[in-house]
């Protein structure tokens, strides 16, 4: 589960967005927003080594391994409106 971003957080960040990508427009680089969506910075550092765990297990799962476990859940376990077809 998601914690609730207040909506003036939410207008903040996007804020923040728009001007990052019109200062990218007027300058015309466009390196900066790559860090904005995404969680592993080209040349940053890890947020925490949770966040570094769960990126190596989705890419080595390919996506099929979530958030809150390390195992891929059997099918009789996903509600049939949900299961891939």
């Amino acid at each position: 589960n998601f914690p609730h971003v207040s909506d003036q957080a939410i207008r903040a960040k996007l804020d923040k967005i728009q001007k990052c990508y019109d200062e990218c427009v007027k300058w015309g680089s466009y390196e900066s927003l790559d860090e904005i969506f995404d969680i592993t910075k080209v040349d940053g550092t890890w947020l925490s080594s949770e966040y570094k765990r769960l990126y190596h297990l989705q890419v080595e799962s390919k996506g099929t391994v979530g958030y809150s476990t390390g195992q891929v859940a059997g099918k009789e376990t996903i509600h049939p409106s949900k299961r891939q077809k």
